[in-house]
């Protein structure tokens, strides 16, 4: 049985949070760009499903295993500094992810108007520009060296109890 790195679950989920960001730069700013979401598409019905699934998932359940069960750890190594930050940011890429989630659930129902496509689209770029920078940040500042700032063991039982989450389990982190 191998064990697994909780950076290594941290940074491959970093990697699907890019990919989500990545689809969503695509779509206000390709050649769509000028025609809202809407649920007529069936391109933006799935679009939007794996939006949301992302914001609820890899990152609401991300940021909340970080700020309630790693930055404590990271604190006691003395990285006060580092989580607070992060943990700001956090906040600010929340507050995006709601007004993004709440207007992709209604275009789920019905295609967004004019002045919510405007909105969708600047709360998408600023959203985008944020996790990007902050993913930069969690990977050179933090994931790369987790298992040697916390030890093999202690890397490995993080990384199980961040696995179940992952797999839906109602454990709290």
């Amino acid at each position: 049985m191998t064990t697994e790195d909780i950076g290594v679950l941290l940074h491959a989920e970093h990697l699907e949070t890019l990919a989500i960001a990545n689809a969503l730069e695509v779509r206000i700013m390709g050649a769509e760009k000028n025609r809202p979401l809407g649920p007529t598409a069936s391109a933006d019905r799935t679009f939007l499903g794996q939006l949301v699934a992302a914001i609820d998932g890899a990152i609401c359940r991300h940021y909340r295993f970080e700020e309630e069960t790693l930055f404590p750890l990271l604190q006691t190594a003395g990285l006060q500094d580092v989580t607070a930050m992060l943990t700001g940011e956090h906040e600010t890429i929340l507050t995006m992810a709601d007004e993004l989630r709440a207007l992709a659930k209604s275009a789920a129902g019905a295609p967004l108007d004019g002045r919510q496509w405007t909105r969708f689209r600047e709360t998408a770029m600023d959203f985008i520009h944020a996790v990007m920078f902050h993913i930069q940040k969690e990977e050179m500042g933090v994931v790369r060296s987790l298992s040697l700032m916390l030890g093999t063991a202690a890397s490995a039982e993080l990384a199980a109890r961040y696995r179940a989450l992952q797999q839906g389990c109602d454990a709290a982190p």
